[in-house]
């Protein structure tokens, strides 16, 4: 489930799944509660979640368990009780930060970017970096900053451009690179890693389809990044031609109506 800010570029993931979105709803619900009745004395239950999730929600969430639980925190719960959420793991992460456990604080970072938490969302890695440059962790920044710029920047919260200064990414002249610049500086990096840069050695060899889902990616990137706009003369029509060219009727269809 994600949301976003309209005219926006980026989106944020809210929750991985419909049932962690109700189960931390119900669980929040139950926090709430229990804080307006420890503060004024009277419950001011507000069970409005609780009815709409019906069976649904008993099944999910046992009501009371959290108030049972002792848990430290409502942040703590949900990360283990409930799932995985950007803004909690971020969350946690600022506590740490606060009290000066410096390596607290990126141990849950370099947990944020596990795998198999957010798979193909570039958030965590772009969090990480921020945060590794934030303690003075310059060249560990840079290298998740570039990880972080190969994931769809439409899933960044604050852009590419923040990346591309902590990545080094720049251009030869050292100004401001633009899009395909850092996609150019991107594809070098990954031809030297693979031994492209060498003679008598050859790269990973891409499919018709791998490609053109390629540059389908590396448009929708420069729509986040504010390079191109979404209704900008034959944006639509070039992002579908490449849907197409991949097999991807429907969603070039879905692009275009």
């Amino acid at each position: 489930m994600v949301q976003m800010i309209p005219g926006g570029g980026t989106v944020t993931l809210v929750a991985r799944s419909i049932n962690e979105y109700i189960h931390r709803a119900l669980v929040e619900e139950e926090h709430n509660n229990s804080d307006s009745y420890s503060n004024s004395g009277t419950s001011t239950s507000n069970i409005c979640i609780s009815e709409a999730a019906g069976e649904v929600g008993l099944d999910l969430y046992p009501t009371g368990d959290y108030t049972n639980s002792k848990s430290p925190s409502l942040n703590a719960y949900l990360t283990k009780q409930v799932g995985m959420f950007p803004d909690v793991i971020e969350a946690l992460t600022a506590v740490h930060l606060g009290k000066n456990d410096t390596m607290s604080a990126l141990i849950t970072g370099e947990w944020y970017m596990k795998g198999s938490h957010f798979p193909n969302w570039g958030r965590p890695y772009e969090f990480a970096s921020q945060l590794m440059d934030k303690v003075g962790r310059g060249e560990e920044a840079r290298d998740v900053a570039r990880i972080a710029l190969r994931m769809p920047w439409w899933t960044l919260r604050d852009g590419y451009q923040g990346l591309r200064d902590v990545g080094k990414m720049m251009g030869s002249s050292g100004g401001n690179s633009g899009c395909d610049d850092v996609r150019r500086m991107l594809a070098n990096q990954d031809e030297m890693s693979n031994g492209g840069m060498l003679p008598g050695l050859k790269t990973n060899v891409k499919t018709k389809k791998q490609k053109a889902l390629e540059e389908a990616d590396w448009l929708l990137n420069k729509a986040a990044a504010g390079e191109v706009g979404w209704d900008d003369d034959g944006f639509r029509d070039a992002l579908a031609g490449w849907y197409k060219a991949a097999g991807l009727r429907e969603l070039a269809e879905f692009v275009l109506a």
